[in-house]
């Protein structure tokens, strides 16, 4: 399974408002409302979600791209190694490498899946003993 750092990362604030440009080596022309992704592999849409900002700034507003797998919004959307479209990490289950280093385990937010988790770490210590 690739993890983040494995993939091409396309970051919201990275992209102007208007014209064209290149990130990670594909062509990129952005509008207000999306963001068009041309490449010699695939071509995609994605769509742009402008909100209010909200700090104390008044009338500012924030940018976020709208994951093309799950409609979530999201300010970075990541492309597989040998993928053929952009999706958030959640749609592509990535994780990050430092996850997977020895003796590393990250438990669930959830509670009902931490108990489980927990249960069997138990269980491995108590065969162990």
């Amino acid at each position: 399974m690739p993890t983040v750092e494995q993939c091409t990362v396309l970051k919201a604030w990275q992209i102007p408002n208007r014209g064209m440009t290149k990130i990670g080596g594909l062509g990129i022309n952005a509008t207000p409302e999306a963001v068009s992704i041309v490449s010699k592999r695939f071509g995609q849409r994605i769509e742009r979600i402008k909100l209010p900002y909200g700090g104390n700034a008044k009338g500012g507003f924030t940018l976020w791209l709208k994951c093309p797998t799950c409609g979530r919004k999201t300010h970075t959307l990541y492309l597989p190694p040998r993928g053929s479209a952009f999706a958030c990490r959640r749609c592509l289950g990535l994780t990050y490498s430092a996850w997977k280093r020895n003796g590393y385990v990250r438990f669930p937010k959830d509670a009902g899946l931490w108990l489980t988790q927990f249960v069997k770490k138990a269980k491995g210590v108590l065969k162990n003993a």
